[in-house]
């Protein structure tokens, strides 16, 4: 059946104009997120949700599904960073976030961001990153307040805590590739984490 639902975005040169192909869509994207049964039901009811109820969210194009799923990731507190799904949904992340916050304003599902301690356990599993390591990076960022995305400071802490040893085992370049996180973030993540946990004088 032809829903015709309009492209959010002018870039897309291909817009979805059925339910099966965006439900392909949805199905494919989190699969290769490897994204639990839960996300993905939620990321399905989203995009109906937000579809049914305005033309300005929910639409049917790569860019809605992807913000339904950033959507969803949040509201099941599951660990997937704005630069994940945007590799894997081959999209732009400022057209994702500026999509999902529609979304989030017309279903009313106003989300939180994930635990950065939940990214620590999900890039130590990308990373083949041992529990001690993981435990550790959790351990710093315990408390911190500062102005960056979960994601990246779970990154950064990793980082942080294998720098530390003599018997690196890691590259910074490759925990810059497999987080989607800039090497010069991992090591501003590292330089707040330093000066946040220095023990004061007396």
């Amino acid at each position: 059946m032809n829903t015709d639902i309009p492209s959010s975005d002018s870039t897309q040169s291909l817009p979805i104009t059925d339910t099966e192909r965006i439900y392909y869509l949805i199905d494919e994207h989190t699969n290769i997120l490897d994204l639990p049964s839960t996300v993905v039901k939620t990321t399905s009811n989203l995009f109906r949700s937000a579809y049914e109820r305005t033309s300005l969210a929910g639409r049917g194009s790569t860019i809605g599904v992807a913000a339904a799923v950033r959507v969803a990731c949040q509201m099941r507190g599951v660990a997937r960073s704005l630069d994940e799904i945007a590799t894997v949904t081959d999209s732009d992340p400022t057209l994702i976030a500026r999509e999902a916050q529609k979304i989030r304003d017309v279903t009313g599902n106003h989300t939180t961001p994930v635990s950065p301690a939940f990214f620590v356990n999900h890039w130590g599993q990308k990373l083949g990153i041992d529990h001690n390591t993981r435990q550790e990076a959790t351990e710093l960022l315990a408390d911190i307040r500062f102005g960056r995305s979960p994601a990246a400071a779970a990154a950064g802490a990793l980082w942080t805590v294998i720098a530390s040893r003599d018997d690196q085992d890691m590259t910074q370049n490759e925990i810059s590739r497999k987080t989607h996180t800039s090497t010069f973030t991992l090591r501003e993540v590292q330089q707040d984490l330093s000066r946040t946990n220095v023990e004061p004088d007396g």
